[in-house]
């Protein structure tokens, strides 16, 4: 819940227009090349007022494509569009503000301008003015006000903002503690892929504080977050195969996701070399060949929040 939406798919932006799809030209998709714009026509058009050449021209200096990579005149372009009421140009022109990319690290401007767009219904704006009324900065700390906009995120059907509010219900900060609401926010979040929520639905159906013990459901997140690589599932799922809950009793298993859960941190090498002591030399280099091949399986939406996310 600590990361901002960054400056998203501003590639995508850019190639939307610049190989005519956003002009509305005919013909099969395939016959779509990606081409930049005449520059000077569209810096002409931003320049008398276009305020979709204007977040054009931001998105293609943001990725230095047909002009130098210029911050500051991306965030002069997207600020340009912001006034004029453009959505995208305003999320843009906080996030610049939010970063001090291309301007002055401004928090109170961040926060003006994520309103601005938050109150135009753009679920990126209002996920991020979650956060900022959350870690308070620009604005004073406000758990209310950070669920009322997480709120309206997750109710767009925003995994980060299902997550968001599904952390919220779980710990009642801005809202009634509420563990079958966390449950159930959680769950839409973890069905997109969101690696948290997986990890945590786990952990509450594995626990029973959400109204259900299910331990067959409690593996089944743990294996959807562990397969991404999230540490707490890893050690969750080899805990759960080394007890035979909610799955078959499986050592060599257990030993396994406590390897890669103890290869980030070594307070679960006790469970892994408990696990190891009982298996046979030829499960021990089977399972060692396993993990050292071992690779993450991301959902589409970490992988796209692996590319849209910053710091």
């Amino acid at each position: 819940m600590r990361k901002s939406v960054g400056i998203l798919h501003l590639f995508f932006i850019a190639m939307l227009f610049v190989s005519g799809c956003a002009a509305g030209e005919k013909g099969d998709s395939s016959d779509k090349k990606i081409r930049l714009p005449d520059m000077a026509v569209l810096k002409s058009d931003a320049e008398k007022g276009n305020k979709e050449s204007q977040l054009l021209l931001g998105a293609l200096f943001n990725i230095g494509e047909g002009v130098p990579q210029n911050d500051q005149q991306a965030a002069y372009w997207f600020r340009q569009a912001a006034e004029q009421g453009d959505v995208k140009g305003q999320v843009y022109t906080a996030l610049s503000y939010q970063e001090g990319k291309g301007v002055a690290q401004d928090f109170e401007q961040a926060v003006y301008w994520y309103r601005k767009a938050a109150e135009q219904g753009d679920v990126q704006a209002q996920y991020n003015l979650g956060l900022v009324y959350t870690d308070g900065k620009g604005v004073s700390p406000d758990d209310q006000q950070a669920f009322y906009w997480f709120d309206k995120a997750a109710k767009q059907g925003n995994a980060m903002g299902e997550a968001a509010v599904g952390l919220c219900y779980a710990q009642g900060k801005g809202v009634a503690q509420d563990f079958e609401q966390a449950v159930h926010w959680y769950r839409k979040a973890a069905e997109q892929g969101h690696v948290m929520a997986q990890c945590n639905l786990g952990v509450y159906y594995g626990s029973g504080e959400g109204g259900v013990t299910d331990y067959r459901q409690a593996v089944y997140w743990f294996q959807k977050a562990a397969e991404q690589g999230e540490m707490r599932a890893q050690y969750n799922l080899g805990l759960s195969y080394a007890k035979g809950q909610g799955v078959s009793q499986n050592d060599q298993l257990a030993y396994q996701w406590f390897s890669l859960a103890a290869a980030k941190n070594s307070q679960f090498n006790t469970e892994r070399d408990r696990a190891k002591g009982v298996l046979t030399s030829s499960q021990i280099q089977e399972a060692d060949d396993w993990i050292l091949h071992w690779k993450p399986k991301l959902s589409k939406f970490t992988m796209a929040q692996s590319r849209t996310l910053t710091d």
